[in-house]
């Protein structure tokens, strides 16, 4: 990432698999990046995979390279084992491996490189954190797109698996597109296995970086690794990665209440803040609270009914992640 010059805009150029950054490694523990001989100038943050969740011995893992000029955070709240995410400014940039669907190591890890995938898109479609990442999926999408009417794809590989599908439902819901196959000369094949060639590696970006036409390069495979590089460029505006200020927050006095503190920030209130701040102004008591969620509770009740939502994801019992409460009120 060492293109960077002091204009408002920058490119910026991310490479995976093999390339400089992101990369997929080779790491036999979560320190060993440490030892790495880097160019000058330049840091890296890497999560090792183990082969087994109570052993330190590690095997391969993930890892980006950044140059030490930018203020890169590392997210250890949204990364895991083959699973690194990065934030700068309102941008996330991610590397990932992520396990084939009928792999018996599944259920090594929880979450789940796929189920992180998963976190990440639920937060892009719920707030403006810009998106980039180079990973491999073992997904394989075809020529199909997350939004046919808006843009189209080409590729060298034409078949479309239950997770590629679930792939592009991700980027439909969170407003991804996948750069393979709609950049001119990203169609070509990633993955070059003894039963076949496929397309399972991915540049996916936010919707709002293809409007200043990213780059992105299938470059040929380095040594003895059976996938091949992806280069991607990618402009990044200036109000994406700007390194604002944190706002200070007004200093309270031990005797002020939050809503007697919250008064004082502002004047005069919109609306909703001060609805907001009369609600958490009253402290109702715990039979109020029950009223308010349950109802009156009467001395002879009604049979209660519990209606639950489960899933089971090739473990041996299913889980429930949702109920519903039927009752007299």
């Amino acid at each position: 990432m060492e293109n960077f010059d002091r204009q408002p805009d920058r490119q910026l150029p991310v490479t995976g698999k093999n390339g400089k950054s992101p990369v997929a490694t080779g790491l036999s523990n979560s320190s060993e990046e440490l030892n790495l001989p880097l160019p000058r100038n330049f840091n890296i943050f890497a999560r090792s995979r183990t082969l087994d969740p109570e052993s330190r011995v590690g095997s391969g893992g993930v890892a980006i390279i950044f140059h030490s000029s930018l203020p890169m955070i590392c997210r250890d709240d949204l990364s895991g084992p083959d699973f690194l995410v990065c934030q700068l400014g309102l941008l996330l940039l991610a590397t990932f491996y992520i396990l084939p669907a009928g792999s018996d190591w599944l259920l090594r890890y929880d979450p789940s490189s796929w189920d992180r995938l998963c976190t990440l898109a639920a937060l892009a479609a719920s707030s403006s954190m810009q998106f980039i990442a180079l990973g491999d999926t073992n997904a394989r999408t075809g020529t199909l797109s997350s939004d046919p009417e808006t843009y189209q794809r080409v590729s060298a590989d034409r078949t479309v698996c239950a997770r590629g599908r679930a792939l592009l439902d991700l980027c439909k819901t969170a407003h991804w597109r996948i750069a393979n196959g709609f950049l001119p000369d990203s169609s070509d094949l990633t993955s070059h296995q003894h039963n076949g060639a496929s397309v399972v590696d991915y540049a996916i970006l936010s919707e709002s970086f293809f409007t200043d036409e990213p780059v992105l390069n299938i470059l040929p495979r380095v040594g003895s690794s059976d996938h091949s590089p992806l280069r991607l460029l990618a402009r990044i505006p200036a109000h994406v990665w700007a390194r604002d200020p944190i706002p200070s927050c007004p200093r309270r006095r031990s005797a002020a209440s939050p809503a007697a503190l919250l008064w004082e920030v502002t004047e005069n209130p919109p609306p909703l803040d001060t609805l907001f701040r009369e609600a958490i102004a009253c402290t109702p008591s715990d039979l109020e609270l029950s009223s308010a969620l349950y109802g009156t509770a009467a001395p002879s009740p009604c049979p209660l009914f519990v209606h639950t939502c489960g899933r089971a994801r090739s473990l041996p019992a299913p889980s429930a992640i949702a109920a519903v409460f039927v009752g007299p009120n």
